[in-house]
């Protein structure tokens, strides 16, 4: 039986093929703070909202429960994509690939975890360097807690793609990675898009010559994504239980599910860990539940799973 890390000092979770109880029934939901990715996890096909999931979480929260989302993207994008966020999510949200808590429904960032302005200008100026010497189509973007920033140098297709979408919050600025402006931003995240098998030339270069100054990560075969040293959903979901024991007074069973490699740190840091059945196979050793495919309503599926889980 797959086994799901506990973290120290929570006292419950699943030990050695066990359920370790907390002393009460996992019908009471109200210690549950549940974390999950949005595409390929919350969100249906075509990046949907879907009504099976919407009803799952409204019972939850009404149980007690705390939901919120952990997602490679910033408050802005989340806006667009869901208008409601301050009522959907009662706990503050993982953003950024967990470099900024941000609560919707105050509408502030609780926490963050910046990237320096200069290695920021050097990865940006390294990919497009690479790029124009070798002919890859592969464009970089960085994402902020201002906005959304390409390369302004980038033709790539789905660096435009992104912007397009990212014009309808209001998101999208170019900065050059030489500008001053760059030393104003709160820098999360550097994105480089383009082909798999053109992301998957340029990650190993970018890795071997940056190495520990940055986290490396993927949400898709065309997303290479760098945060700062040490900055990952997993790091994200800690502080988040860290505002959760400040403002209850007690340990949550953290709750996580995704579907990629960026969602693995997230997994392996939560108490209780699942991800949809059609999820990136490297997932799946880590989690106690293999719940539905994503656009059948794997969230609703893992709040049924926890409502019926022994005392």
């Amino acid at each position: 039986m797959v086994t799901t890390a506990i973290r120290r000092g929570s006292g419950c979770g699943w030990h050695r093929g066990r359920w370790k109880s907390c002393g009460y029934r996992m019908t009471d939901l109200s210690r549950i703070l549940l974390a999950t990715d949005l595409d390929g996890t919350f969100f249906g096909a075509g990046g949907t909202l879907l009504e099976r999931n919407l009803r799952a979480v409204d019972d939850f929260k009404a149980a007690g429960g705390r939901f919120t989302v952990a997602t490679g993207r910033i408050h802005r994008d989340i806006l667009r994509v869901i208008p409601g966020a301050a009522t959907l999510f009662n706990a503050p949200a993982i953003l950024a690939n967990g470099a900024c808590l941000y609560d919707f429904f105050a509408e502030r960032i609780l926490s963050e975890q910046r990237m320096e302005p200069a290695l920021v200008r050097a990865v940006v100026r390294s990919v497009g360097q690479y790029a124009r010497a070798h002919g890859e189509e592969v464009g970089v973007r960085v994402s902020a807690a201002e906005g959304i920033f390409p390369d302004p140098e980038s033709r790539n297709p789905y660096i435009r793609k992104d912007m397009q979408s990212a014009a309808c919050s209001g998101a999208a600025l170019t900065v050059s990675p030489d500008g001053e402006q760059m030393e104003k931003l709160h820098l999360y995240k550097i994105v480089v898009r383009g082909e798999a098998d053109a992301i998957a030339r340029v990650r190993p270069l970018v890795e071997a010559e940056f190495g520990t100054a940055l986290t490396y990560t993927s949400s898709h075969p065309r997303f290479f994504e760098m945060n700062a040293a040490g900055c990952d959903k997993g790091h994200g979901l800690r502080r988040l239980a860290d505002w959760y024991r400040g403002m209850f007074g007690y340990e949550p069973v953290t709750v996580a599910a995704g579907n990629y490699e960026n969602d693995l740190s997230m997994l392996r840091a939560a108490d209780i860990a699942g991800c949809p059945s059609d999820a990136q196979e490297l997932v799946k050793p880590t989690c106690r539940f293999i719940l539905c495919p994503f656009q059948e309503g794997s969230i609703a599926d893992l709040i049924g799973r926890l409502r019926a889980m022994p005392a």
